[in-house]
């Protein structure tokens, strides 16, 4: 076994430092440096535990996915919400005074990035807008100088509430599946005219709160989707001038089946309705283009919470796998997490198959031939 000094522990630090980690620096990186060099785990963790004072909470930044409902009610048959729960809400929603003490926790431990860039994502695999103390939950994060990212399906409308309740959102995404009800029928399972009229509420609400330039139209591409269907969406949102439209292809959003399909090992019934509905080549292609020597963001600078305040290994990790859940946020130091997040199995998986480039790579449409 190798052995090293402090001094050379602190110079993988300072390299670290260097390339600009958010700040300071993971444990859990530290000691994956450290075992590239022949030290056991053993012996990295031994070393860095000696100069942990230099590293302790409160060194290192995090960005924030707190998933506020466990629940979809749309029916996607690509994504593991809709899989799982076929639109069916269970009530899995996280108590608000639990949601308090889980940020209040997490500002003590003093790990998340400072104001103005302290960001929020109220969601992962459910949809945020179907929480029943949705509006308080924007008011205590408001409190608390979080920038807010929010993600729907467009089928709750907005309350009649201050506008100014939204100031701080930085990011209000509509996931549409197509623009046709045939589209709707097909996979979230709304009335489109329904869809269309709660989102112009939003909008004129948050043209209100003076970030109505921060709306994205996420429209998902189908083999189905006809290009007239782009166009009328396309010409439709123009209506509000500073709504950004981003039709882009619909993929895989689950990573059970995202890793069988690139390993070649998904249900030939399962692969045959994928290869009809969704553009697969053209980012499976790509795929072993992908540097897997390249570090996964999501372990160093990014922690993600569910419902029930587990820290998830990372935002596309399925809820089924056995991996999915590393602890309560209550039970578990930065340097923990970092550490149990650096050292699974699935993520050197997850690397090696290319799942990371699939979902950091979405394909726009300028990438997609309809």
């Amino acid at each position: 076994m190798a052995e090293f000094s402090n001094k050379e522990v602190s110079e993988i630090v300072s390299s670290f430092i260097k390339n600009n980690l958010q700040r300071g620096v993971a444990v859990a990186a530290i000691c994956q440096a450290l075992e590239a060099k022949g030290a056991s785990p053993q012996a990295a963790k031994a070393l860095v535990d000696s100069i942990a004072s230099q590293y302790s909470e409160g060194t290192h930044r995090l960005g924030l996915v707190f998933d506020i409902v466990g629940d979809c009610n749309a029916r996607c048959a690509w994504c593991v919400s809709g899989i799982t729960g076929k639109g069916k809400v269970q009530k899995n929603f996280i108590d608000f005074n639990r949601f308090k003490q889980a940020i209040e926790r997490l500002l003590a431990m003093d790990v998340l990035v400072a104001p103005p860039n302290r960001i929020i994502t109220l969601y992962n695999w459910g949809e945020p807008l179907l929480h029943p103390r949705f509006y308080d939950i924007l008011a205590f994060l408001n409190d608390h100088q979080f920038s807010i990212n929010l993600s729907t399906n467009g089928s709750v409308p907005p309350k009649k509430v201050d506008p100014l309740l939204f100031s701080n959102v930085v990011y209000f995404g509509l996931s549409m599946p197509g623009f046709t009800q045939e589209s709707y029928d097909r996979i979230h399972g709304f009335r489109m005219e329904r869809i269309l009229s709660n989102f112009d509420e939003w909008y004129q609400l948050l043209r209100q709160a003076h970030v109505s330039n921060r709306i994205f139209i996420n429209f998902h591409l189908y083999k189905f989707t006809l290009r007239d269907d782009i166009l009328k969406a396309r010409d439709y949102f123009s209506r509000y001038p500073d709504v950004r439209f981003s039709p882009y292809a619909a993929y895989i959003a689950d990573y059970t089946l995202v890793s069988q399909y690139l390993s070649g090992t998904m249900d030939a019934d399962v692969l045959l309705k994928a290869e009809q509905e969704l553009f697969l080549r053209p980012i499976a292609d790509t795929v072993g283009k992908w540097d897997k020597d390249k570090k996964c963001p999501h372990i160093y600078n990014g922690l993600v919470l569910d419902e029930s305040c587990n820290v998830v290994l990372c935002c596309a990790m399925s809820p089924s796998h056995p991996d999915y859940r590393i602890g309560s946020l209550f039970d578990l130091s930065l340097p923990e997490i970092l550490r149990e997040k650096a050292n699974r199995q699935v993520c050197r998986e997850c690397i090696e198959l290319g799942v990371l480039y699939w979902h950091s790579n979405p394909y726009f449409l300028g990438d997609v031939k309809i």
